[in-house]
């Protein structure tokens, strides 16, 4: 599934949800603003909400 966004959203992604990063620790590490990494998250998950069923549950 995060092969479907772009760079900056699966990166966030990852610090933020698999590593549990907080959001000013993701933005230090990715040279962006807490806000911006606020949005790049919310945007990312809504792309990911999208995708089609099959998708999502891990089926081909």
């Amino acid at each position: 599934m995060l092969g479907t966004l772009e760079h900056d959203q699966q990166e966030v992604i990852a610090l933020r949800v698999v590593a549990d990063l907080s959001v000013e620790t993701t933005a230090e590490i990715m040279g962006k603003t807490p806000g911006a990494i606020k949005q790049l998250q919310r945007r990312a998950l809504c792309r990911l909400r999208k995708l089609p069923p099959t998708l999502r549950e891990g089926t081909p």
